[in-house]
């Protein structure tokens, strides 16, 4: 979990800046909050809707191309 995305989102959610916008590799982007992040095996995932298609996406934090505060 040593990825630029993840030690960005954590320090500005040590600074009370725990929700974000993620910009996806889809060039789309998503506001989302620390809380609705999940590690497994040692990836943060975003788990983000989709209401288009009425699913909840999972992302990997490190494979985003940036972050935004919301």
């Amino acid at each position: 979990m040593d990825d630029i995305i993840t030690q960005l989102w954590s320090g500005l959610r040590e600074a009370g800046l725990p929700e974000v916008m993620l910009y996806l590799p889809d060039n789309t982007a998503s506001r989302c909050h620390w809380d609705d992040t999940a590690v497994i095996g040692n990836v943060r995932v975003a788990m983000l809707a989709d209401q288009e298609r009425k699913i909840v996406r999972l992302v990997p934090v490190e494979a985003c191309t940036g972050i935004g505060i919301a």
